[in-house]
């Protein structure tokens, strides 16, 4: 049983099958998985069954994104370990993860209780969210990549690769309001003129460029990721 809130104002969004026929439900669920091919539609149904069934009294939405990531793996042929997660872009939007469960399985009236257009439609989004976010990862790690290739010969202090690796981690152009002297300082917790220096050092480099406009005490950089 999936239940919510407490008391009197408890909500019951899921009522398991019976226990006594459980095992009929796991024989029909791993029938049907070991015959069926494998393929993204498949990963997205056996998520949704085996939380229908509902074995556990704990983990069950645990071990459905393990065997839906399992499937993701064996149409990929990804033997080892796959670039993306779905499972962790779910846990990233779990509000809407737990309504689409309730639509699909919970004790709404549906014309036709078999159903399952929208937890379909939930789960290919997820997906297209979770491959699109393992883009932007590879993209920053590509980026941070050449960086170091074009200055592995620059003789930086443990401060310099410390704040370059930060910056370049997050995606250059994802680090609001650029790299200040102020920012940098928190970040090393050197002095003032230390960071004037180390600043002053990455610009005579090529590591960092000056974000054109800004003078003064407002003045900003912006790693130079251009190979």
């Amino acid at each position: 049983m999936v239940v919510g809130g407490g008391g009197p104002k408890e909500v019951i969004y899921y009522q398991a099958p019976p226990y006594d026929e459980l095992f009929d439900y796991l024989v029909e669920f791993f029938d049907w998985f070991n015959k069926t091919q494998d393929s993204i539609i498949k990963a997205a149904i056996s998520h949704l069954w085996f939380l229908i069934i509902h074995p556990l009294d704990d983990g069950n939405g645990r071990i459905a994104r393990t065997i839906c990531e399992y499937v993701l793996a064996r149409v990929e042929k990804s033997y080892y370990s796959k670039i993306y997660s779905i499972s962790k872009t779910i846990y990233e939007n779990k509000k809407a993860y737990y309504e689409v469960l309730e639509q699909t399985t919970g004790f709404r009236i549906k014309e036709n209780p078999l159903d399952i257009t929208a937890w379909l439609r939930f789960f290919l989004q997820t997906l297209l969210k979770s491959l699109q976010e393992a883009e932007i990862g590879l993209q920053y790690i590509k980026e941070k990549t050449n960086f170091w290739d074009k200055h592995i010969d620059k003789e930086l202090n443990p401060r310099q690769v410390k704040v370059l690796n930060k910056i370049l981690d997050i995606g250059s152009k994802n680090f609001e309001g650029g790299l200040t002297k102020k920012k940098y300082v928190a970040m090393t917790k050197a002095s003032t003129t230390t960071a004037t220096n180390d600043l002053k050092q990455l610009l005579e480099l090529g590591c960092i460029k000056q974000t054109p406009g800004t003078i003064g005490r407002g003045t900003s950089y912006f790693v130079n990721t251009l190979v």
